[in-house]
This record gives structure tokens, C-alpha cells and sequence, in this order.
């Protein structure tokens, strides 16, 4: 028996319907991306996978087939390193699968795209922040430029907007009144992240962040405040977690030149276990981002029991409320300071920070995106 979805104080009810409903899912992200697109849709069809609702069909359109989800049938479509076939597969090539599977909608998980449907093929598109419009300048030229002269586009064909904040619902208002009413908001969900205890070399206290090193991540600002806290500790470390992005030139000459490059170290990319461990024992979870659509790895460093200093902009006192400490984004001194706070206070403040904490990380599942997801597809194919 099929079923129709209706969604009544976060339960999800189900009545029969005359079909499945047929998603062709645009999973390229799980294939070429290591950061918060990836994580969001990995952590999506995961729950989309154990929930098997018999209300849906969903078909998964891949580079290549590694077999983890075999509840959802996958379509390949490579991609070749050809001149112009990005495009070609993009604008035709996906389309024209869409129309053969006779899908009922194709969601776009990396808010760019889908394109070229017929009108009675639904498109979904999730938008994880504006910074390609708010933020030119935190972006490469092809990044930015393609998304001003599509996303506009791109919104106005859309038939369902979903994204991760009320901030980010916000700024796509902001950006377009049009899309009003078609924008809905999923909160994401905490993935259960499994600590391995970090052997060290000594019982320094150390902060710990995470990011791609690129202008948005603010590090610069971080790494100065650091500085600043290094002149009343000397044990202190700080472990940095992240690939070099674009326009890593500036923070590499900082670590070049600073008096106390010694004590900051850059891991690079490590295991989701590795980062649960760094968070656990950290004396402050520190993520200076300038915006954040949502700040995932905030939420899983609450999870992991850490005292989280973030900047005081975008979504960050939406999500986190009371649960984390806040610094006025781009301000050195204000950030040492919080800092140095956490050093000195980390015990009292753990306590006031975590209280209510488990109830609080309960707000934010996969399990509830998930059917949040299959609620908004429900009404938008039913209607």
C-alpha cells in the first residue's frame, strides 16, 4: 500500500495514494565533494535508505555505482574531463534521464541545477547559503560569476526551495520576494560521530578548529587572536583541521612569520573519528566563519561535550542559542579574549553552556530531516 504524508506536531502520518512517487536525486556530491554538501546528502540518503518508505522510489544519478545504497536504484553518468561535457551532461544529458525514468520529481542537492524539464516534472533545489551573492569576494571568479548569472534562474523555474536556517530562508528572500512561498526550512540533523581518544605529545591545552582555509573561514582572525592568548599561556597549541582552499597565500604567509608558528598545527583532512577525538578534548571548539548557512560542525562539537566559540553573524544564534560562546566576527581582540575565557573558566562554563545540552542536540536528526524531506516532496508531486 502506497501512502499520502501529512505532518502533524512533527509526526508524520500516512494515508494511501495512488502511486509512488519517483525522485531522481543529482548525487554527484557524494562522489566529488569531501565537505558540507557531501556530508549533508551522504547523511540524507542514509535515513532516506533505513526509512525504505514504500511511498517512494528513488533513483540515484552517480559518476560511478559503490553499491551502499542497494534499496535505491543508481543510474550512472560519468564525467569526463572533456571540454564542454560538464555542460552537456548538466543541461541535457540528466534531463533527458528524468524524462525516460518518467520521474515525478529531480532534486538538486548543491542548489545548481536542474535544468531543461518539462513543466510536470517537479524541481527541487536545496540552498545551503547565499555567499556567492552576499559574499563575491570570499568565492573564485567562476564560482561567484556562475551563480549571478544562473541562481536567479535557477530559483525562478524551481518548484521547491529547501534550505538549512531561518537565516538562510532570510537572505533568499531577501534576494528575491518571488520565492517566498515556495522555501521551506529543514534544519539538519547529528550524526553519531564515534571519538578516538588523540594521543599527545605532552598535556597541553590546545583549541581546535575546522575548515577549509579559505578567505570565509576567517583564520586570519583567528590565528591573531591566538597570538594574543599566547601571551598569557605558554603551553597552548592550536590544531587546525582543514584543506588549503583558495586564496590560502595570505593565512600561509601569516604562519610563515608568526612568532608562535610553532604551536599551531594544520592537520589537513582527517577522519570523521579523528575529529570527534579533537573535539572532545579540546579546551574550545573555536569557528571564526565570517556566514554559515547552518555551522554543522558546531552542532557535532556540542555533541562531543566542547565549549563552541563561534562569530556573532548569519544563522549562528539561531541554531545555537545559549549553547555556544559568541565573538563579534571580525574583532582579534574580542576573540582572544573569549579565548582566554574558555582557558580560565572552562569548568564553570561547560556548565552553563551544556545545561539541557541532550535535549537540546535531540532538536537536530537526520531521522526528522529526512521525513521533513519526504513531507515536502509529498505535498509539492500531490498537489
Amino acid at each position: 500500500m502506497c501512502h499520502n504524508f501529512y505532518l502533524v506536531k512533527d509526526k508524520v502520518l500516512l494515508l494511501p495514494t495512488s502511486h509512488r512517487r519517483r525522485i531522481l536525486i543529482i548525487a554527484d556530491p557524494l562522489d566529488n565533494q569531501r565537505g558540507g554538501v557531501h556530508i549533508v546528502l551522504r547523511e540524507l540518503l542514509r535515513e532516506l535508505h533505513e526509512i525504505n518508505n514504500p511511498a517512494f522510489e528513488y533513483i540515484l544519478l552517480r559518476g560511478h555505482d559503490d553499491g551502499q545504497y542497494p534499496n535505491f536504484r543508481t543510474i550512472t553518468l560519468k564525467q569526463y574531463k572533456i571540454v564542454g561535457y560538464a555542460s552537456l551532461r548538466l543541461f541535457f544529458r540528466i534531463p533527458f534521464v528524468a524524462r525516460r525514468e518518467q520521474c515525478d520529481a529531480v532534486f538538486e542537492p548543491a542548489h545548481f541545477g536542474p535544468f531543461n524539464l518539462p513543466r510536470r516534472i517537479k524541481r527541487v533545489t536545496f540552498i545551503h547559503d547565499m555567499t556567492p551573492i552576499l559574499y563575491p569576494h570570499y568565492h573564485t571568479f567562476n564560482g561567484w560569476f556562475l551563480q549571478r548569472l544562473f541562481l536567479r534562474r535557477i530559483l525562478r523555474m524551481t518548484d521547491l526551495i529547501l534550505t538549512n536556517s531561518e537565516n538562510s530562508k532570510k537572505d533568499i528572500i531577501n534576494y528575491d520576494a518571488r520565492f517566498t512561498d515556495k522555501t521551506v526550512v529543514n534544519y539538519l540533523g547529528l550524526r553519531t560521530l564515534e571519538h578516538t581518544d588523540i594521543p599527545a605529545d605532552d598535556d597541553s591545552p590546545y583549541f581546535f578548529s575546522l575548515g577549509t582555509l579559505e578567505p570565509r573561514k576567517n583564520m586570519i582572525t583567528l590565528i591573531r587572536a591566538f597570538e594574543q592568548v599566547c601571551q598569557h599561556d605558554a603551553r597552548v597549541k592550536l590544531l587546525i583541521a582543514g584543506a588549503s582552499g583558495w586564496k590560502f597565500d595570505e593565512t600561509q604567509e601569516l604562519l610563515t612569520v608568526s612568532s608562535i608558528k610553532d604551536r599551531i598545527v594544520l592537520l589537513d583532512y582527517i577522519s570523521d573519528d579523528e575529529i570527534a577525538g579533537y573535539m572532545r578534548g579540546c579546551a574550545a571548539f573555536v569557528y571564526p566563519s565570517i556566514y554559515e548557512g547552518f555551522g554543522l560542525p558546531v552542532l557535532e562539537a556540542l555533541s562531543q561535550r566542547a565549549i563552541c566559540i563561534v562569530g556573532n553573524n548569519s544563522c549562528m544564534p539561531e541554531v545555537f542559542q545559549d549553547k555556544a560562546l559568541y565573538f563579534d566576527t571580525l574583532d582579534m581582540t574580542d576573540l582572544a579574549t573569549t579565548m582566554q575565557y574558555s582557558l580560565t573558566e572552562g569548568a564553570a562554563i561547560k556548565q552553563r553552556l551544556h545545561k539541557g545540552l541532550d535535549n537540546f542536540l535531540d532538536g537536530y536528526s537526520w531521522k526528522k530531516h529526512a521525513d521533513r524531506f519526504e513531507v515536502s516532496l509529498a505535498k509539492l508531486i500531490d498537489e
